[in-house]
C-alpha cells in the first residue's frame, strides 16, 4: 500500500480522546529511572525474578483460557509491583498468581473465573495467603491496578488506520507479544510503544503512513524507545518458544482444604511499617 501525504489527513477528535485517556492511565504506572539506575548484576537478579513470575502466571492463564487482554494486564501488574517492592524467591508463586487474580478479578466475567481456593490448591499457601498477598499489592500500587495493555492501543491502531481489528487481534499478534513481553518489563517497554510495534511488524507498510507521526506524538512515544521496541519485535519473532525460567520451581499438591488444617502456614506475614 502506498500513502500519498496529505496535510488534511489527522486524527479525529474521537481517536485524539481515546489515546490520551489511555496515555494517562498508562503514565500513572510507568517510571524506568528506577531500573535504570540498577547495577548489571542486580538488574540481572531482577530479571530472573520476573522471568519466574511471568512463567507462573503464564501456567494459570494458559490452564483457564483467559484472554490476553487479563494476561498482558496480570504483566504490568507484576512489573510495577516488581519496580517497587524487591520480592524475594520464597514469595514468587503467591505473588505471580495474586497479580493474575487482581487482572481477572477486573477483566474476566466473575462467573467464570477460578476462585482463590483453585488458584491456591496446587501451592503450599492457602487461598486466605493469596487473599492477604492481593490486599498487599493494591495497597503498594496506591489502590489502583495498571490494566492499560497493549491490546487497548492495537484496537484503536486498528480504527486510525483502517484495519480489521481481527487482523491485529489474532494468535500471531499475541503469541509474539507475549514473547516481547517475556523479555522486557513493560515499565521499560509502555504498552503503546509495544502495540505500534506490533502493527509495524504485521503491517509494514503502515510505517509510511502519514497518520503515523501523529500518533507517535499523541501516544508520547520516543523515536528511540519505538526503534529499540521493533528490533525487539523482529528478534523474538525468529524466538521458536518463550524461553523457560532459570527457577525450580516445585508445585506442590496440598492434602488440606481449610487452612484450620493447615496449622500454621509457611508463609511469613508480611509487616506493613506504620505510616508517618
Amino acid at each position: 500500500m502506498c500513502f500519498i501525504p496529505n496535510d488534511k489527513m489527522a486524527l479525529t477528535h474521537s481517536i485524539t480522546q481515546k489515546l490520551q485517556s489511555l496515555v494517562q492511565r498508562q503514565q500513572c504506572f510507568s517510571n524506568q529511572q528506577n531500573l535504570k539506575d540498577l547495577s548489571k548484576d542486580d538488574y540481572a537478579q531482577y530479571m530472573n525474578i520476573r522471568t519466574a513470575c511471568f512463567h507462573l502466571i503464564r501456567i494459570p492463564h494458559k490452564h483457564f483460557h483467559t484472554g490476553p487482554d487479563t494476561f498482558a494486564a496480570a504483566i504490568n501488574i507484576l512489573d510495577v509491583f516488581l519496580w517497587k517492592v524487591k520480592v524475594t524467591v520464597r514469595h514468587i508463586s503467591i505473588v505471580s498468581v495474586a497479580c493474575y487474580y487482581i487482572a481477572l478479578k477486573i477483566l474476566e466475567n466473575g462467573e467464570n473465573h477460578p476462585s482463590a481456593k483453585e488458584l491456591s490448591s496446587r501451592y503450599e499457601w492457602t487461598a486466605n495467603d493469596l487473599c492477604r498477598m492481593e490486599l498487599n499489592i493494591l495497597q503498594k500500587l496506591g489502590w489502583y491496578a495498571p490494566t492499560v495493555s497493549y491490546g487497548d492501543f492495537l484496537s484503536i491502531f486498528a480504527e486510525v488506520y483502517g484495519i480489521n481489528i481481527n487482523h491485529l487481534h489474532c494468535d500471531e499478534v499475541t503469541v509474539l507479544a507475549q514473547k516481547c513481553l517475556s523479555l522486557q518489563p513493560t515499565v521499560l517497554m509502555q504498552p503503546a510503544v509495544l502495540a505500534l510495534s506490533l502493527l509495524h511488524h504485521i503491517k509494514s507498510e503502515m510505517r509510511t503512513s502519514p497518520l503515523r507521526p501523529q500518533v507517535v506524538v499523541h501516544c508520547n512515544i520516543q523515536e528511540t524507545q519505538l526503534r529499540f521496541c521493533q528490533e525487539n519485535v523482529v528478534s523474538v519473532a525468529a524466538l521458536s518458544q518463550i524461553s523457560a525460567t532459570r527457577f525450580q520451581l516445585k508445585m506442590h499438591k496440598r492434602k488440606y482444604d481449610k487452612p484450620s488444617e493447615i496449622g500454621t502456614t509457611c508463609l511469613s506475614t508480611i509487616i506493613e511499617e506504620p505510616s508517618a
